[in-house]
């Protein structure tokens, strides 16, 4: 099975849900068609997460699922080409939520892309992959058993499919591709570099349970893949 980018897999989420038992995925202009319907489980947004549910539960033969999305379909080419992604932003497909003002930014504001469309805040992003710290893991798993870092290390490693190769802290053998930038700027390993002679400690993977240093990302694209999401 050949491996896919992250938008790839959101589309092949969807498509398992749709196929399994053709659950609706239905943005919110449409949802009075189904008003008089019954479902077993009612999804609210296609995002990264509604898209990965809605499959698992589509795996059930009995289950009646739909999804409802406040956006459209993710139709948008600027979706599709991860350089582009900037574009998108305070577009009709984006919440464009701000936050309350910050004190430490001296009362300032910050914008707060999010997506809204199939695909969710995934279709307007630059296609980053980055874990969240092992620190915030442990403090979920202080309160809630099963969420340490330990324990849901081994479903990342699961869905991903690296491509540096299986380790300790990533897998091979999962349906979302995770690997280099096919073209890094110029600008970019000029500053790894200056930063590497000045002293700064280095990072080639911000991903394995350490996030302190400089380094570049790991990315969910793969030349020649296309750039889709749930639709």
């Amino acid at each position: 099975m050949g491996k896919i980018s992250r938008r790839e897999f959101l589309q092949i989420a969807a498509a398992i849900a749709v196929v399994a038992q053709a659950p609706l995925f239905l943005s919110a202009a449409h949802a009075q068609a189904t008003s008089a319907e019954e479902y077993d489980y009612v999804l609210i947004g296609a995002g990264s997460a509604g898209c990965a549910v809605a499959a698992r539960l589509s795996g059930v033969p009995a289950n009646k699922v739909l999804i409802l999305e406040a956006g459209p379909a993710d139709t948008n080419e600027y979706i599709h080409i991860p350089a582009t992604f900037p574009l998108l932003f305070k577009t009709p497909l984006d919440w464009n939520y701000t936050s309350t003002p910050q004190t430490a930014l001296g009362g300032d504001t910050l914008y707060i892309p999010r997506g809204k469309v199939f695909g969710g805040s995934s279709s307007i992003n630059a296609m980053i992959y980055q874990r969240g710290h092992t620190s915030t893991y442990d403090t979920w798993g202080e309160t809630n058993p099963g969420l340490s870092y330990a324990d849901v290390l081994p479903m990342f490693k699961r869905s991903e499919s690296n491509s540096r190769g299986e380790s300790a802290a990533h897998g091979a053998d999962g349906p979302l591709y995770v690997g280099e930038l096919n073209d890094p700027n110029p600008i970019t390993i000029a500053m790894l570099k200056a930063s590497k002679e000045a002293g700064y400690p280095m990072n080639d993977d911000f991903n394995d349970g350490d996030q302190e240093g400089i380094g570049m990302y790991q990315v969910t694209q793969k030349k020649w893949a296309p750039r889709v999401c749930c639709g």
